[in-house]
């Protein structure tokens, strides 16, 4: 579906106008990881109950204060994971922007590979780093899943 999104913003959309594949893959990125953060936003703060924000609104709170202290705590909760596999999917996704006419690692990788005939090093050194990238954004967001169920 990355793929698709990005060969459709580079060669359909944006084809007309000169733009850097830089450029286009931030913005196809943003716009389709955007939208699935948000409504993975939306879906969290609907599971909140109403009557959450009713008790907010009993204890004195205003609207802004009942969403801060009382919902948005019990909505990330509910977020993140989902939200933990969605980034992980983002950084996995960066290695198809080759294709549009980024270097980026993956291509990186490449390139190094056709200069040094070597094929087996540089893409186990890219396979790495795609590791590590992903055990550590992992890696932060358990520890803040972690923090935000404390209380349980």
């Amino acid at each position: 579906r990355d793929l698709v999104i990005l060969m459709i913003m580079f060669y359909v959309i944006f084809s007309g106008i000169q733009l850097p594949g830089v450029l286009v893959t931030v913005c196809s990125f943003g716009l389709f990881y955007g939208a699935c953060f948000c409504e993975m936003f939306r879906s969290g703060m609907l599971g909140v109950d109403s009557g959450q924000w009713e008790a907010g609104s009993a204890l004195g709170l205003n609207k802004l204060q009942t969403f801060r202290l009382v919902a948005l705590p019990q909505a990330l909760k509910r977020i993140v994971p989902v939200f933990k596999g969605e980034v992980i999917s983002l950084i996995k996704s960066t290695s198809i922007v080759g294709y549009v006419a980024v270097i980026d690692l993956t291509c990186a990788g490449d390139i190094i590979r056709t200069r040094t005939m070597d094929a087996f090093f540089p893409l186990v050194l890219v396979s790495i780093i795609y590791i590590i990238l992903s055990r550590v954004s992992g890696a932060l967001l358990d520890a803040l899943d972690r923090k935000l169920n404390a209380s349980k």
